[in-house]
């Protein structure tokens, strides 16, 4: 009974870190600021394809202990976009890929005890990756140096849609009031993540032909 309770936590933990890193979209331009973003505007209509990705978001998990962890995971995140398309036209917007979240765990005993779990072991690691796994991560956690270190996959598709307006060099999304910046050089272009998706942070996009 004891396992299984723990196994029920980590999966809660494993689900408030996706979440909690899409909950900064929903402010207007912290995703855009916290990936650096300089706003200069410029004509963002047409089809651009995804060639890179900035992740931000809140390290704060509800958890103290394990604030720290999810901070690490989010420092660590890297997104390879996978021929993910994004689209502005006559004020809508679509997105659509799938797109693959790579990110390092570090469990901590802190993190681990404070969900009523044992400290960092083999045993304890093996528990920690079959919850990810049954979040939808692959990838395989260890025990290393008194933590569980995790090195974790997990395969996102994109299908969102909405509308969206310039008001100067900032792009107000859906209804999000307050916007963020974006900019257009030539065929490339940086953006923030509309709220919503499965993580916050910024486009580097190509204009396609």
């Amino acid at each position: 009974m004891r396992e299984r309770a723990v196994r029920m936590r980590w999966a809660l933990f494993a689900a408030v870190f996706v979440a909690d890193a899409a909950l900064t979209a929903c402010g207007g331009d912290t995703g855009g600021n916290a990936c650096g973003i300089e706003g200069c505007g410029g004509d963002i209509t047409g089809t651009w394809i995804v060639t890179d990705m900035c992740v931000a978001g809140s390290a704060s998990t509800g958890v103290p202990a394990c604030d720290s962890v999810a901070a690490g995971a989010i420092a660590s995140a890297k997104v390879n976009p996978n021929g993910t398309t994004v689209t502005f036209s006559n004020g809508s917007y679509s997105i659509n890929g799938t797109e693959q979240l790579a990110a390092h765990y570090d469990f901590t005993n802190a993190c681990l005890m404070a969900q009523g779990g044992s400290g960092a072991s083999d045993a304890t690691c093996a528990s920690v990756q079959s919850s990810l796994a049954s979040k939808g991560f692959s990838g395989t956690c260890r025990f290393s140096g008194a933590v569980c270190a995790c090195d974790v996959t997990q395969n996102l598709a994109v299908t969102k849609s909405g509308t969206y307006r310039v008001s100067g060099t900032t792009l107000v999304f859906d209804q999000d009031k307050a916007g963020s910046p974006f900019c257009v050089q030539g065929t490339t272009a940086k953006a923030s993540t509309p709220a919503g998706m499965d993580f916050s942070g910024s486009f580097n996009l190509a204009r396609m032909p």
